[in-house]
């Protein structure tokens, strides 16, 4: 089960929204958890659809940073540079995030906080997410993005986890 609230947040640059998306996985925190921190598994569903991961690179801690290239379907590359702010293992993690264009400009500042919670046997996942700035008011379009972006990437989390488990 997924369900998204979205609140109002006000900042100096734009109007943004946290979006919170709850989803349960048939698998353990730890697996769960380790999919988000590790670069492999991270290649392997950190995308929304249309989109495929072309480099990804963690460093994992607090202060570290973990970079994701994605190609759209047109071509287009896109490079998300975040950096830890916070890392509670296999509770939660927090970053905070730029999203690049093809020439490394920011389009978009956002931050995420990601929970994991045993439940039955599974895990509870709860990511909240938001946008701080816009560097652009034409990056709106990308911004308003991140719903369906998220929404597709949990998707593909749940569709590795999945496979994961089939092949051992």
């Amino acid at each position: 089960m997924m369900t998204k609230r979205a609140e109002s947040r006000q900042s100096d640059d734009a109007s943004s929204a946290v979006l919170t998306f709850t989803r349960n996985f048939d698998a353990p925190c730890k697996r769960v958890f380790d999919a988000w921190t590790n670069a492999e598994q991270l290649s392997n569903w950190f995308c929304p659809a249309g989109f495929t991961v072309v480099s990804c690179a963690v460093d994992f801690r607090v202060g570290g940073v973990f970079g994701v290239a994605m190609r759209s379907s047109d071509g287009r590359v896109f490079r998300w540079h975040n950096t830890y702010r916070d890392i509670v293992i296999p509770q939660r993690l927090a970053y905070a995030s730029s999203i690049l264009d093809e020439a490394g400009r920011p389009i978009f500042d956002a931050v995420t906080s990601v929970t994991f919670r045993e439940r039955d046997g599974g895990t509870l996942l709860i990511v909240e997410s938001a946008v701080e700035k816009l560097h652009d008011p034409a990056a709106a379009v990308f911004a308003d993005a991140m719903e369906p972006g998220w929404r597709e990437g949990l998707g593909n989390l749940a569709a590795f986890l999945h496979r994961q488990s089939k092949e051992g």
